[in-house]
């Protein structure tokens, strides 16, 4: 009795399982899912689309910014050049001041060396003489004082190196046509006119350089 109560339990379980496992497979309602898809897709539209919009206002913020940065930066460097030009000028005008007061005496030693060399030269005995008791020993002077120009702009004090050499140059070449002249040599008569020849070069670039920073600064002389 018990083995058939058994063998029915077991028979009646398995036909329910096999009747389970015989159901349809349950359908989803279709207008539902694509409801809910086209909720989840404008959603992710709608978060798409602020995302984007904070993108846009992170980038107008950023490009702000750089906008502001390079207005402050040229504002900042056009100060700066309009500081520089006046510092020029005023180092330029102080610089061709101290020439200015310095050029009369160098356009007396020149001239006084001119009256005795060239066309107008007489003989080596009055050239000697000019040359030993005045020109030498007062552009001597005159280099000391030229040296002692100096600014506290780098574009001066580079423009006064060209002088200086230039009267150095032309110092030395006084010095040596001395030497010629007690000794009656050629070569140093050549050797000296060479020097007078560079330092005429230098100062010719002296003077071309004064010219431009003159236009630059606006500073006449």
């Amino acid at each position: 009795m018990k083995k058939l109560l058994i063998y029915l339990f077991v028979l009646t379980l398995a036909s329910a399982l096999t009747a389970c496992n015989s159901l349809p497979t349950p359908q989803v309602k279709e207008p539902e899912k694509q409801e809910d898809t086209q909720k989840s897709k404008d959603q992710t539209n709608e978060e798409t689309n602020i995302d984007k919009e904070e993108v846009v206002v992170e980038e107008e913020e950023v490009e702000d910014e750089k906008d502001t940065t390079n207005n402050t930066t040229d504002n900042q460097n056009k100060d700066n050049t309009t500081t520089e030009n006046d510092d020029l000028a005023l180092a330029f005008q102080a610089y061709i001041d101290e020439i200015m007061l310095l050029a009369p005496e160098e356009i007396r030693i020149i001239e006084a060396y001119g009256s005795v060399s060239g066309n107008n030269y007489v003989n080596d005995s009055i050239m000697y003489d000019e040359l030993y008791y005045n020109v030498v020993p007062s552009y001597n002077e005159f280099v000391i004082a030229l040296e002692g120009i100096s600014s506290d702009n780098e574009i001066i004090n580079d423009l006064h190196a060209i002088y200086v050499e230039a009267a150095t140059i032309q110092l030395g070449a006084f010095t040596v046509m001395i030497t010629a002249l007690e000794e009656q040599s050629r070569d140093l008569v050549e050797m000296a006119n060479q020097g007078l020849s560079e330092a005429s070069s230098l100062i010719t670039e002296w003077q071309a350089q004064v010219q431009i920073l003159s236009v630059q600064t606006g500073v006449s002389f």
